[in-house]
């Protein structure tokens, strides 16, 4: 095994001392010719610089790409080395890093009348990006439509169904999206003020990749207040996280389960206890990668939620500023924005590693 690792590094390192000397032309090279990258994330430096970083299996630092301002959340393309990385609501940048030089390869232009919503998601072949935004002159939804192939040019847009689309996944049967709208209209003059709590309204949409939407799902009128905004995907089941937007004393449910075959919407059933810990917000989500357990981070009340399918139970664990969750081969791993990384599996929760940055929202892992 020592071997192989030792001929992988020296494949690698002759790559870019020939690509140096300009002997070949530059390709596009794949997440293994770069290391053993398993996860990145948008983080602050101590210089309080913004950055995107990759984290191996060893949960060290191999990259760390300065970028303009705070990133939300990152989209990996599933063949090249190269990862999107996207601003804040509501943040007009979108950059495209080559995760092998560390180079801003392209910046998506978006138009003066949209804004991003701090994610996207690529097709299974990595040929389209699509991304969440806001039209700014009507306030309404928009999924944008972005060539891979042609140094990520603007296609389309279509609408997203709804208003305040985040968080957005693909499903493979049928293949589709799946779009978070979350139903809080902002505008980018008054930041991130929201402008429509009174009439607000949340729903899920399911998109065929022409822009037709097949499917909407809504929460019951006594949930209004809930946003929809974070989805995990495994095995064609979506799973969703919330915001609440109405009184601090309730505890609303904040999970939920789409079942996209029969076409059914389930609040995960959980205690007011369980709920009220979660202080009214889920921040990121994630499923197992056997989807046998889903994981979600509330880091305005420090605290890790795990709901098991097979026993109905949820189990919580304390941690300091809990920013994003991914899948690992065990069960979780946790980011923070106190710079540490920590593991989840049957045994409980453990720190398995600090670094001297803050990580901030998502943690997207490249499975």
């Amino acid at each position: 095994m020592r071997s192989m690792e030792i001929r992988s590094a020296t494949r690698r390192n002759l790559i870019r001392n020939i690509l140096a000397l300009g002997l070949l032309p530059m390709p596009t090279l794949s997440w293994s010719d770069v290391g053993d990258i398993k996860f990145v994330t948008g983080v602050r430096n101590l210089n309080n610089s913004y950055a995107i970083v990759g984290i191996n299996n060893a949960y060290e630092i191999l990259f760390n790409i300065e970028v303009q301002s705070r990133v939300h959340s990152a989209a990996y393309h599933p063949i090249s080395a190269e990862a999107v990385v996207f601003s804040r609501r509501p943040g007009n940048f979108a950059l495209v890093i080559d995760c092998n030089t560390g180079n801003i390869k392209n910046r998506l232009k978006l138009s003066d009348n949209n804004h991003f919503y701090g994610h996207g998601c690529f097709s299974a072949d990595g040929s389209f990006l699509y991304t969440s935004e806001n039209e700014i002159s009507s306030g309404q939804g928009r999924v944008g439509i972005w060539n891979s192939n042609n140094k990520y040019a603007r296609v389309d847009q279509y609408s997203s169904g709804g208003i305040g689309p985040h968080e957005i996944v693909t499903l493979n049967e049928p293949d589709s999206l799946v779009i978070a709208n979350g139903g809080i209209r902002t505008h980018p003059n008054t930041s991130r003020k929201k402008l429509n709590l009174d009439t607000m309204s949340s729903n899920i949409s399911i998109m065929e990749k022409t822009g037709k939407i097949t499917q909407t799902f809504s929460l019951q009128d006594k949930y209004r207040l809930n946003s929809i905004r974070h989805l995990t995907v495994c095995n064609n089941t979506v799973a969703c996280g919330f915001q609440w937007q109405g009184d601090h004393f309730e505890a609303p449910p904040l999970m939920a389960i789409l079942f996209t075959k029969n076409g059914k919407l389930r609040l995960i059933n959980q205690n007011e206890g369980t709920r009220r810990r979660m202080g009214g917000y889920i921040g990121s989500i994630s499923f197992s990668k056997d989807g046998n357990k889903l994981c979600c981070t509330s880091p305005s009340s420090n605290i890790v939620s795990v709901y098991d399918f097979e026993n109905g139970r949820t189990e919580q664990f304390n941690c300091l500023d809990a920013s994003g969750v991914a899948p690992s081969e065990n069960g979780f791993l946790i980011s923070s924005g106190i710079g540490k990384l920590y593991s989840i599996d049957d045994e409980g929760i453990n720190l398995v590693k600090s670094h001297h940055i803050s990580f901030d929202n998502h943690l997207i892992s490249l499975v």
